[in-house]
């Protein structure tokens, strides 16, 4: 697969690193960090890999500016991981990869890049603040069909889990009603279980991490 000029940059950062592990000869673990392709905060955009993004999260009276940004999934990652690997001549012990913020991703609060998305970051802080919120609120989003099929799976796993969590508080609330400085954090703690517990490594969160080990001891 042929990358773009910023895949290519981080392609030659990482053959410079792993050089590095090599010529010393010793086992090392490189973290990498990029924007998750196919986050639901930025879903009208999942057909382009790279294209203009801004930090807008943060608080401040100036706007903050856009910056061409490549946005990468398990395949392109793996890809370029690969590539450098090979052209620095060194070994690849393991490889994992994780996703970062599914559902409660920082633009998810800002609405900048998906405005029909809910809230999600902002409705579970204050569930996580005693607030009780209507489920109805949380309830995830629908999928675009025409994404690829293994994101498509993902997104239905992910939300059977979720609305499972929203069921069940749903059905306690009738049953046995808790006040909402005990019933919102315990909300906001399973459904944060669910995302942590179904961190895919295909790009679906705001952040894509990839940890890998090398060694180069032999």
């Amino acid at each position: 697969m042929r990358q773009s000029a910023p895949g290519q940059r981080v392609r030659r950062a990482l053959i410079r690193l792993f050089s590095t592990v090599r010529r010393n000869r010793t086992r090392s673990i490189v973290v990498i960090d990029v924007l998750g392709r196919y986050s639901l905060e930025w879903a009208p955009q999942w057909k382009r890999s790279r294209w203009p993004y801004r930090m807008s999260f943060f608080r401040s009276d100036e706007r903050a500016q856009e910056v061409p940004m490549t946005f990468w999934d398990a395949h392109s990652i793996s890809t370029c991981v690969r590539s450098a690997a090979a052209a620095a001549d060194c070994r690849i012990e393991r490889q994992q990869l994780f996703d970062r913020s599914v559902m409660v991703g920082r633009h998810t609060a800002t609405g900048d890049f998906n405005p029909g998305l809910p809230p999600y970051r902002t409705l579970i802080n204050r569930l996580e603040d005693g607030e009780m919120v209507p489920t109805g609120q949380l309830r995830p989003p629908v999928v675009d069909q025409s994404a690829p099929e293994a994101i498509q799976a993902f997104f239905g796993r992910f939300a059977a889990r979720w609305n499972d969590v929203l069921d069940a508080a749903e059905a306690n609330g009738t049953a046995r009603p808790l006040p909402p400085a005990v019933a919102g954090p315990m909300l906001a703690r399973g459904l944060r279980a669910v995302e942590h517990g179904l961190a895919s490594g295909l790009g679906t969160g705001h952040s894509l991490s990839a940890v890998i080990t090398l060694d180069e001891r032999k």
